[in-house]
């Protein structure tokens, strides 16, 4: 089972650099097809310019209600280690995923909660955050252990996917836990490598998202297959900010970015691009 680009995000505690823009509900958007508000606490929405996380939530007791446009065909919710994206394109693979606490979606006839706004347009579920973590690949861990967190894998992924297990386009975000380890201060630098994208680039407008990896420095370089303008606007070493202008008319789907850095490495990391 393959699934999404995903969104990378850790605690507030960990990360640097986010814009918060909303404590409490995504903002509706034209081009995802679901929007995100966390109904049984702990755990904040925050928006910034790569998408959507939620961080600080609880297992057994965060509980997300999540509201897709009907027409996009959710059927399911999961959450998923982003081990699943490492050296592919995806990050839930069916042995990092917890299949056991699948949320189902239903149609809603009043809400209005999804991004088209309309009611009998949208189907809903809440997706609680297991009380334990359980997927096939005993590494797949949700809170991230200590060493994953060292090495850039500080969050987990919730995906929206079909009534087949495929992953429906933009239907994600990640979470972080509220006791979940902080990264080491004696940790050794990381070797260079790519793990996953946060966002997705929008064609004729320009927008910022985010490549999660290890061993970034000196400003590498972002260059698209497609041709699309990119150019890394921050940099901590885990996280690579990278504004992209997308052409107008220029084709959607996915793609992909192709990072190098000054001593002539580089890696390759899919993306998607939506109208």
């Amino acid at each position: 089972m393959t699934s999404f680009a995903a969104l990378g995000a850790s605690s507030l505690l960990v990360i640097t650099g986010l814009t918060l823009a909303s404590s409490a509900t995504a903002s509706a958007s034209t081009t995802l097809p679901c929007n995100e508000a966390v109904a049984n606490a702990p755990g904040a929405l925050v928006t910034t310019p790569s998408g959507v996380l939620i961080v600080g939530v609880g297992a057994g007791t965060t509980q997300i209600t999540i509201s897709c446009n009907t027409s996009s065909g959710a059927a399911y919710a999961l959450e998923a280690s982003l081990l699943g994206g490492i050296g592919t394109t995806a990050v839930v693979a069916s042995n990092k995923a917890d299949l056991a606490t699948l949320a189902t979606f239903a149609p809603d006839a009043t809400s209005v909660a999804c991004p088209a706004g309309v009611a009998g347009q949208c189907t809903t579920t809440v997706f609680s955050v297991p009380a334990t973590f359980s997927a096939t690949d005993n590494k797949a861990a949700c809170p991230s252990t200590s060493s994953q967190v060292d090495n850039g894998l500080f969050a987990c992924a919730v995906a929206v996917v079909n009534s087949s297990i495929a992953p429906i386009p933009g239907g994600e975000f990640l979470v972080t836990y509220a006791n979940q380890p902080s990264p080491s201060v004696s940790a050794s630098a990381p070797v260079f490598s790519v793990h996953s994208l946060v966002g997705h680039v929008v064609e004729g407008r320009t927008v910022t998202v985010t490549i999660l990896g290890t061993g970034f420095y000196g400003q590498p370089s972002v260059v698209s297959d497609l041709g699309t303008i990119a150019r890394v606007s921050h940099d901590t070493g885990q996280k690579l900010s990278v504004v992209v202008s997308a052409a107008k008319g220029s084709r959607n789907g996915w793609f992909t970015f192709t990072v190098t850095l000054k001593n002539g490495t580089s890696a390759r990391v899919r993306y998607l691009q939506v109208a």
